[in-house]
């Protein structure tokens, strides 16, 4: 065996050893935003009536080692819960979205969510969205429930982040209709 086999074997076989059974403490790639969070979306039904609402109940948590930082009030706040229609042509936002929306001013700052730490929404769904002209009652139908959180991590890149889930709208004239 020459002296730089010798060598490399002595050096290789130490660090291969080292990497094999986890020495290491750091991980091998970085610890991102949209993998430090953990998102749940709840429903109190997946079917619904004008009489009988839906509820969804939401929480995002910091399940890294990094704080995560977002809007949590004003225009564009996070985590919200969306409902939209299949061709979202509705508004969840009127303020910054609808041209001519009064709405007050409004600076918002960041809010930090720390490691562990949790922040939860809720929206009761009873049959009304928006538009820029103003609510509406929606048609019988599928619609989908999305909790969105934006933010960023100590890297300042914005990341999105969604759960969604679909739920069905009946109107009490369909109900009529469907017990025939």
């Amino acid at each position: 065996m020459s002296l730089r086999a010798a060598y490399v074997s002595r050096l290789v076989i130490p660090v291969g050893l080292a990497l094999a059974l986890g020495c290491g403490s750091s991980p091998t790639a970085p610890i991102t935003p949209k993998a430090s969070l953990r998102l749940d979306l709840s429903l109190s039904s997946t079917a619904g009536t004008p009489g009988s609402p839906i509820t969804a109940r939401a929480s995002v948590r910091n399940t890294g080692r990094v704080p995560v930082w977002y809007f949590g009030f004003c225009y564009d706040a996070t985590p919200v819960i969306n409902i939209w229609e299949s061709d979202h042509h509705n508004v969840e936002e009127i303020c910054g979205h609808c041209p001519n929306a009064l709405c007050l001013a409004c600076a918002g700052e960041p809010t930090t969510l720390k490691p562990g730490e949790v922040v939860q929404v809720q929206r009761t769904f009873d049959g009304q969205l928006y538009t820029c002209d103003g609510p509406y009652e929606v048609a019988a139908g599928d619609y989908t429930v999305e909790l969105l959180f934006r933010g960023h991590g100590s890297d300042y890149e914005l990341f999105t982040v969604t759960r969604s889930a679909v739920i069905h709208w009946a109107t009490n004239l369909n109900r009529r209709k469907e017990s025939r």
